[in-house]
């Protein structure tokens, strides 16, 4: 892994202009903390790494009840994305990594469009929208067909292809959020984009100020943390809105 040079060293959000106070408000007291998770020194938060994460996540959903779900899936790609040169280190030619984004991003794009038409034609009393009716594959039977083992014997490549597990139960709603608790988890504690404990806080910070703010937004990520290390997000690794 090449050398990775903190770019976070003080608290400046991504598409600042655009996030809301209490947002950035709670973004700000999860930053000034220290993590025993993260391997930092006089380690002084009052909750979990994990705890911190989902309440970033229950904020970040609280605010649109119609658009909570599509926050879960757009963060799932952006950290699909960076792990997915994992993946890719140790299976060079595996296409699973590409498959499950491009059809959580076919998802997205898909729930998106029926949330517009709701709202659309909500209005009309007669009009006989069944709200909510869900397109999603069988994804147990999917998850077994494109994972068969339980373990493929490394650490940073089974938490890669459990990340991309978890993505693809992030297409199920009632999965979503335990399903980027975990993928969080992989990122963040485990070795899905990087393996050993240096550079834990930047890559935690990277996903607080830069993931958190594009999340909200719908956009990319200004930077992509990849096992390859810290590198400008460019438009043909993702697709934005």
């Amino acid at each position: 892994m090449t050398e990775l040079v903190s770019l976070y060293p003080e608290f400046k959000l991504s598409y600042s202009a655009h996030i809301p106070e209490q947002l950035r408000d709670l973004i700000y007291s999860v930053w000034q903390y220290r993590y025993q998770e993260l391997y930092e020194d006089y380690a002084n938060a009052p909750i979990s790494l994990e705890q911190s994460c989902e309440n970033i996540l229950d904020h970040l959903i609280s605010y649109n009840s119609n658009s909570y779900y599509l926050y879960l899936i757009w963060m799932g790609l952006i950290l699909g994305s960076s792990v997915q040169p994992t993946l890719t280190a140790y299976l060079p030619n595996d296409p699973r990594s590409e498959l499950i984004l491009n059809l959580a991003l076919s998802h997205f794009i898909r729930t998106e469009n029926r949330i517009k038409y709701y709202k659309r034609y909500k209005h009309y009393k007669n009009f006989n929208f069944k709200e909510k009716i869900e397109f999603h594959p069988n994804i147990n039977q999917l998850k077994q067909q494109l994972f068969p083992k339980l373990s493929e014997g490394t650490q940073a490549l089974d938490e890669a292809l459990d990340v991309f597990q978890n993505l693809l139960k992030l297409i199920d709603p009632c999965q979503a959020k335990t399903a980027i608790l975990e993928i969080l988890d992989d990122c963040l504690e485990g070795y899905a984009i990087f393996p050993g404990s240096q550079h834990r806080r930047d890559l935690f910070n990277w996903w607080l100020l830069d993931v958190v703010p594009a999340t909200w937004c719908f956009k990319c990520p200004k930077k992509i943390y990849t096992i390859k290390g810290l590198k400008q997000f460019t438009s043909d690794q993702f697709f934005e809105i």
